[in-house]
Formats: C-alpha cells, structure tokens, sequence
C-alpha cells in the first residue's frame, strides 16, 4: 500500500465502551492515517466521575490534537443524564476529519456561516419509535 493511501483510511468504531483503551493504545502515528474517524463514544456518564472524566479528556485530547469535530449525534437508545445544569447524552456518536483536511471555515460550531443544531435534519433517530434528542449547545459552541 502505498503512502498516500495509507494516510487517507476511514475508520467507524462502535465497540460498547472499549474505544477508550482502544485510542489510549493506538498510537498517534496510526490515529493520523485516517482521514475520517466516525466514534460511539458510550458511558458518557463516566464525566462526573474523577476518573472516568480523566479517561474521557485523554481520549479526546488525544484526538482533538490531529482532528477536529465536524458532527455529532447524540443516539437515542438510552436517556440523557442531568448533572447540575447539563445534561448529558449516555451514548454520543462523533465525527472526527483530520485537522489537514478541514477547511477554515468549520470552526466553533458555525459551518459556512450557519449555526450548527445537532441532530442535523439529515439525522436519523437510532431508536426510530423514539424521538431524537436535541444535543445542548454546550456540547458543540463554546459560545
């Protein structure tokens, strides 16, 4: 295979909460031949927990330092969970394109001058007989 290639893979993991020791293993070297990264990230209530949170910011930190979010999809199949004033999907679905990809104008939650909203209209329920979850804006617009 050759380099060009190699460094322009797609990658779709969904694997029940093990995609945290997953990207705490792979090497940068190897997150970065992807162009595309599409994650479920499960356990999302593992944020109010110190170690749990610990765990989350690696693995977003980790790849936040190459790729930059460009959507996200909270799945539908488990109820958000409130702490304090947020509310936090158990389940989120996120898309990663490398940072060399991206063009400047998908930056803080605006794309081509729109505001973002998540689900996007050409989302789809993950549960169909159940109503999508409308992300909170602090998951997506630091603003």
């Amino acid at each position: 295979m050759n380099s060009e290639v190699s460094s322009d893979l797609i990658l779709q993991m969904d694997i029940e909460g093990d995609e945290y020791s997953i990207i705490f293993d792979t090497p940068v070297e190897i997150l970065k031949k992807f162009r595309i990264m599409v994650i479920e990230f499960h356990n999302m209530d593992l944020l109010i927990s110190e170690g749990g949170f610990e765990l989350i910011r690696f693995a977003f930190n980790k790849i936040l330092s190459h790729f930059t979010v460009v959507h996200i999809h909270p799945n539908n199949n488990k109820k958000f969970f409130t702490f304090g004033e947020f509310l936090i999907p158990s389940v989120l679905e996120f898309t990663f394109l490398r940072n060399d990809r991206v063009k400047p104008k998908i930056l803080d939650g605006v794309t081509q001058g729109k505001v973002l909203q998540y689900p996007h209209k050409l989302d789809a329920p993950n549960v169909p007989k159940r109503v999508d979850y409308i992300l909170p804006k602090c998951w997506y617009n630091p603003n």
